[in-house]
Parts: C-alpha cells; sequence; structure tokens
C-alpha cells in the first residue's frame, strides 16, 4: 500500500498534467483561469478523501502534509482564482490605466505580506520551531473563515495555518504573474531591424532579471573603479545583449515590491555557480 506522500505526489502530479493542458487548450488567461478552477476544486477534494484513508498518522508526516503538500494544490485554486477575477475585471483603457490596475493589484499583495510578515518569514527561512502549533490537527484557535469552503467544515483537513500558507504561496505566483503582465504591457517585444546585425549574445532571461543584474554590477562597483553612472551601464549592456527596456526605474520598483524573493535572478546565478563548483570538485584542474 502506497504512503501518503506516495500517493498525495501521485494527486499533484495528475493536477500539473491536468493545468498544463488547460494552458495549452485556452487561448487566454481568462478561459484559462476559469476552466482550471473546477479542476483545483476537484482535486481538493480528492486529496482530503486520500487523507481520510490513513489513520493513526505520524505527527511529522501530519505536519508534512499539512505544510508542503495540502497549501499546493489549495495555492493552485487561489491562483486561479486571483488570476480569473484579474482579466474578469480588466480595465479597458489606455496603457496607463492599464498600468495603474496591475500596480494596485502588486500593491493589494504587497499589503498582504507586510500584514503576515512574521508567518511568511518563518516559513521563508525553513523554522519549524512552531510546526506542532501551525500544522497539526486539533488546535482551539481555528475558526472556520470562508476560505474554508473549499475544504470543508471537517476539521480534520485543516489546521491553524495551512490555508494561509496557501495563501502565501498564491500570492507569491501571483506577483510573478502580475510582473510580468506589466513587463507585456510597459515593454512589448520590438522586431529587430533587418538591416541592423543581430547581436552575438541575445539575453533570454526576463527583463527584470536584466534589471537586477545591472543593478547589482553597478552597486558593486564593478565597472571603472565605481566611475560609472547606471545609464551607461544599461545603454551598453542593452546594445550588447540585443534586449530593449523602457521604464529601466519603474522595472527596478517592481522587482522591490517582490517580498520572498527580492534578488531572484542573483540567487539563481549563486545557486548555478555552486552546483558547477559541487560537480567538479573532484576533478583535476584542466591546464
Amino acid at each position: 500500500m502506497n504512503s501518503l506522500v506516495q500517493t498525495t505526489e501521485q494527486l499533484l502530479t495528475e493536477l500539473q498534467a491536468h493545468l498544463a493542458n488547460v494552458k495549452s487548450t485556452h487561448p487566454t488567461p481568462l478561459l484559462q483561469s476559469k476552466a482550471a478552477i473546477p479542476i483545483c476544486v476537484e482535486h481538493v477534494r480528492q486529496l482530503r478523501k486520500q487523507l481520510k484513508t490513513f489513520r493513526n498518522i505520524p505527527r511529522e508526516q501530519e505536519i508534512h502534509f499539512f505544510k508542503y503538500v495540502k497549501p499546493k494544490f489549495v495555492g493552485d485554486y487561489f491562483f486561479y482564482v486571483m488570476q480569473y477575477r484579474l482579466h474578469y475585471a480588466w480595465p479597458m483603457g489606455d496603457i496607463k490605466t492599464q498600468q495603474l490596475y496591475l500596480e494596485e493589484e502588486l500593491n493589494k499583495i504587497r499589503r498582504f505580506f507586510e500584514k503576515n510578515h512574521q508567518f511568511y518569514c518563518y516559513y521563508r527561512t525553513g523554522s519549524t520551531y512552531l510546526d506542532n502549533l501551525y500544522f497539526l490537527r486539533g488546535q482551539q484557535d481555528v475558526e472556520p473563515t470562508a476560505d474554508h469552503l473549499l475544504c470543508g467544515t471537517d476539521p480534520s483537513f485543516y489546521t491553524p495555518r495551512d490555508l494561509l500558507l496557501a495563501k502565501l504561496l498564491a500570492n507569491d505566483q501571483f506577483q510573478e504573474y502580475l510582473l510580468g503582465q506589466l513587463q507585456s504591457l510597459l515593454s512589448p517585444p520590438v522586431p529587430l531591424n533587418k538591416k541592423t546585425e543581430a547581436p552575438v549574445l541575445i539575453w533570454s532571461e526576463s527583463q527584470y532579471a536584466f534589471v537586477e543584474l545591472v543593478y547589482g554590477l553597478h552597486l558593486s562597483r564593478a565597472f571603472n573603479g565605481g566611475n560609472c553612472d547606471i545609464k551607461t551601464i544599461v545603454a551598453v549592456l542593452s546594445k550588447t545583449f540585443g534586449i530593449e527596456l523602457k521604464n529601466f526605474y519603474d522595472h527596478f520598483r517592481y522587482i522591490k515590491m517582490r517580498k520572498l524573493e527580492p534578488t531572484k535572478f542573483t540567487d539563481k546565478m549563486k545557486a548555478s555557480l555552486l552546483q558547477k563548483y559541487a560537480e567538479q570538485s573532484d576533478l583535476p584542474d584542466k591546464m
């Protein structure tokens, strides 16, 4: 008989496959989210059903389920609900009107993170000392809210913080989605002039990653001993890497709003470099 972890991992894989299919078969985000919501609801229902087949679950497994498993399922549901509401209410107007609309949505997320600062720091730093209070059932401070309607009112299917964690994951994902929408809105792709020779190196990461790189190089005084303004760095690197970037300072402002991963691209580079070091640690140096 499969363990609880194995069965829920299989169900999560199935959910991800269904959501990928929805994305590939529906032409717009509004239709995608509309189709994804009932799929998420059904898989949460199946998750609840699977949990009920396991009795006398060890405390560490119960904590794992409510800290790392259920929030992923419910977080997907919350994300697609937010995406649906975003596009359903999308304003018909000029770029500035749409920009303000997206910025207000980002401000809502910022306020959510500020309100729950202590908890998301607890989760982000991998802390465990309050897991017994946050992710075990039978706690006295659990009060059903409208969000519990997704999971039912059965106290065996929720803990004091699993729904809040699901919201945290959803808001983090939705924040990245909003930043992508802003990037598409403010800097639509511009076709290269056929008469202009294309650069040898083409930037293939996001424009936000480019801005993060530029600011990192500027603030670390990597060019001319630090005697170089950021506009010059932007101009030179933009031409070198074939990237046309408008509203550079707006992009940096949006990056600062990312509460969970303010140095996302820098962290990615560091992790990739450390992995390369580890892979070659036992190899002899090449001459």
